[in-house]
């Protein structure tokens, strides 16, 4: 067997498992119904939000959550301000809305105290001050449907869940990059769905997550983890699996659905994914490394197979178009199921061309993701 034969053996084997994965994420999505929500007892929740130079969202952000259809005794916001340099503590002080909290981070830990661990101190100051029995998390650029929190709590309130982590979607405004960035999230929603689903590897996103307080601090929160300045969301499901598998729970329902902002820019874009991927080596769940592993060596053949059609023998360039063509395939159907939850269909307009823009942004950060320990975030430099 010669070199050629071995090098497209090992691109068609790539293939297939890339085609097996996502096979199994669109089947685990429509497998999972959506959730219907029965009449509970209130309980008393605590929404907690961590926030730094947010001036131009908080408003919004607290209006909606105090508008939730919730009694509006039994929950708080906990605003804990992460050291903003413009007025977000001033705004959000001066809105009527009684059952909000606000906390400073620089009254908890000193600025060298938190370095690297920012947003993990600051929502562990807002759960010691906490006073709800269940704990739900979201970003300070989100909004909410106003039956979000009802939704979210439910399984926690009839015992199906101890950690929950539910939908979370960009606005889709025009262009393409916008619309880049929320199909890609909307990708990462059915292989979290999937992964939670399968039990194969447990995937949160912190702008829409919740746990019961005491659970939190049984397993000791964020102990551990706090050299990473993310993934107070991945190593925290983490560590709820790790404990008790079966009651981690994705909330397929379009009342929990949380939207947030995408980033402005492509550089911008480019140090959120690498804050992203710098942890992913830090994760106790061998089984998520093996499938970013299996996902990236995929995209990685395509690029190498049609450098070497190129350059070397037409018949890689035959190969890496195939897989590029089969990739479009499969991953319009899988991501057409997720668009009709996430009622976004519109972000297929720029498609062919997203699927080329995905390739590349698989390997590239991939790999710079690996090898980059420093990156910017929130204006700091941080790793």
């Amino acid at each position: 067997m010669n070199l050629i034969t071995v090098l497209l053996a090992i691109a068609v084997f790539f293939t297939v498992v890339y085609n097996y994965l996502i096979g199994n994420y669109r089947f685990s999505w429509n497998q999972n119904k959506d959730q219907e929500l029965i009449p509970l007892p209130p309980e008393f929740v605590s929404i907690l939000i961590a926030a730094r130079n947010e001036v131009s969202n908080v408003k919004n952000l607290l209006q909606g959550l105090h508008n939730q259809d919730y009694p509006a005794d039994k929950f708080e916001i906990i605003l804990i301000d992460d050291h903003s340099e413009d007025e977000t503590i001033k705004v959000a002080s001066s809105l009527a809305i009684p059952n909000l909290k606000i906390l400073q981070l620089s009254h908890f830990r000193t600025e060298r105290e938190t370095a690297r661990s920012y947003k993990k101190f600051a929502l562990q100051y807002g759960i010691q001050e906490a006073q709800g029995s269940i704990i739900l998390t979201t970003d300070a650029d989100c909004t909410h449907d106003s039956k979000w929190l009802k939704s979210m709590i439910f399984p926690l309130q009839n015992n199906t869940a101890d950690f929950v982590t539910g939908p979370v979607q960009f606005n889709t405004s025009i262009g393409i990059l916008n619309q880049f960035q929320s199909l890609d999230l909307v990708g990462m929603m059915g292989v979290t769905n999937g992964g939670i689903q399968k039990q194969w590897h447990y995937m949160a996103n912190g702008a829409n997550m919740g746990f019961r307080k005491d659970n939190f601090l049984t397993l000791n929160g964020y102990e551990g983890n706090q050299g990473y300045a993310s993934g107070d969301d991945m190593f925290l499901i983490q560590k709820f699996a790790k404990h008790n598998p079966e009651k981690v729970m994705y909330v397929k329902d379009p009342n929990a659905i949380v939207t947030t902002m995408t980033e402005p820019k492509w550089t911008a874009l480019y140090w959120q994914r690498i804050r992203w991927a710098t942890k992913g080596s830090a994760y106790n769940d061998r089984t998520i490394l093996m499938v970013q592993l299996s996902v990236y060596l995929f995209h990685l053949s395509i690029i190498i197979n049609l450098i070497l059609g190129l350059f070397w023998n037409p018949s890689f360039a035959i190969m890496g178009g195939l897989q590029l063509f089969l990739k479009a395939i499969v991953d319009y159907g899988y991501l057409n199921s997720l668009n009709r939850f996430f009622k976004i269909e519109k972000l297929f307009r720029f498609y062919p061309l997203q699927v080329i823009l995905h390739t590349l942004y698989i390997v590239v950060i991939g790999t710079l993701g690996n090898v980059m320990k420093e990156y910017y975030w929130k204006g700091r430099r941080t790793k």
